[in-house]
């Protein structure tokens, strides 16, 4: 076997570059030189990913439209694998990371295809390519999508595993050895570590390597941002949903209600913590309150995201090592919802609150044993 030089290779040079920048590995692609140099469509390899890790835009055909998605949906953290064309056919694959000197998003296909997508939240001249505004967009077949994937080790697992199976064996061999759920890559990807290269942008485990409340913050004001970019959709939707200003109302109590109590990441004492906490939880369930009846359209959807992401935030403050010290415990409190698998998107956010309460419960014995019959 030998590394075949073809023209139709995008999905295998997005998915090299993603694993260097994720996971800090080289891949090479070994297959036979009769396999056919063809665009193929590898969305199936993320069937089994989670919801959170997968999300379909239609805002192609408008520039803030578009600028919008990618300022609210994205985590600056992280890399994404981007699909561009028509559901239902191979399409373009792509990946899209955060370049933090250049203050905007960097658009990957090959080495030699490559550009800067915005600039401090605006797409550059080169970044309005992605725009077809003449085209339809919607989730029917034919009609114009992003397929936008986030590029956990498992998703890049995946994919590199079912292209490869699709090159070699073909859509259907490929789908029915998906099943199996490959945990490492295929040996003949020839997996190595890639010592020489460093990522140009934040990467996704990053923020699982640092424990500091300095990254708590970091992706607070992120929450913050992505909070205020929902509510400005909701302000513009009003004319088709009068229940959006009621909403729109809480959500601005809620963004001033986390503006006022960001103090505490300055002075993160016990008592601050108490009182940020208490009060972000008060206006959190507020939101929800209002939300809650009309969660089945997509904007409250991403709504009630950002909320799950907010208590997740406050809950994980507790492990932060200088809080576990200045505040006396132990070891934080292990063995509890949050210290379990990621969040599912699709658990309400009412199931979501309630457990978040539970543990909050259990926190506040640890931190406050002779008070630990009172409620918070």
């Amino acid at each position: 076997m030998q590394n075949k030089l073809m023209n139709q290779d995008c999905a295998e040079a997005m998915l090299i570059k993603a694993a260097q920048l994720v996971m800090n590995q080289q891949l090479t692609f070994e297959y036979p030189d009769e396999i056919a140099d063809v665009q193929v469509d590898i969305s199936p390899a993320f069937m089994f990913s989670s919801d959170s890790e997968r999300q379909m835009w239609y805002s192609g055909g408008e520039q803030s439209a578009l600028e919008s998605d990618l300022k609210a949906k994205l985590d600056q953290q992280k890399v994404y694998l981007l699909r561009t064309g028509t559901n239902g056919y191979a399409g373009h694959w792509q990946i899209i990371f955060f370049d933090l000197e250049k203050k905007g998003w960097i658009n990957y296909s090959s080495e030699r295809n490559h550009y800067q997508l915005t600039e401090n939240d605006a797409l550059t001249e080169d970044g309005k390519r992605l725009l077809t505004p003449h085209a339809q967009w919607g989730h029917a077949r034919g009609q114009y999508a992003f397929m936008v994937i986030e590029a956990s080790k498992q998703n890049l697992v995946h994919g590199v595993n079912y292209l490869y199976d699709l090159r070699i064996k073909g859509a259907d061999a490929a789908l029915g050895i998906l099943y199996k759920q490959h945990q490492e890559f295929y040996p003949q990807t020839t997996v190595r570590e890639d010592k020489s290269h460093q990522p140009k942008a934040p990467v996704a485990h990053n923020l699982q390597q640092k424990d500091g409340l300095d990254v708590h913050k970091q992706k607070f004001q992120q929450l913050r941002t992505q909070l205020e970019s929902i509510n400005q959709h909701l302000i513009d939707n009003q004319g088709h949903n009068p229940n959006y200003q009621e909403i729109s109302k809480a959500v601005i109590q809620l963004n001033e209600t986390l503006a006022s109590n960001s103090q505490f990441f300055l002075d993160p004492t016990l008592q601050n913590f108490q009182a940020f906490r208490q009060r972000c939880q008060e206006q959190i369930s507020n939101v929800e309150s209002k939300a809650k009846p009309h969660q089945v359209h997509p904007l409250i959807g991403e709504l009630f995201k950002i909320l799950k992401g907010l208590l997740e935030l406050i809950a994980a403050i507790i492990y932060i090592p200088e809080c576990v010290v200045q505040w006396g415990t132990r070891s934080g409190f292990q063995h509890t919802f949050f210290g379990g698998s990621e969040i599912n998107t699709s658990l309400k956010v009412a199931d979501f609150i309630q457990k978040y309460k539970d543990q909050a419960q259990a926190i506040e014995e640890i931190l406050n044993p002779n008070q630990s019959h009172q409620r918070i």
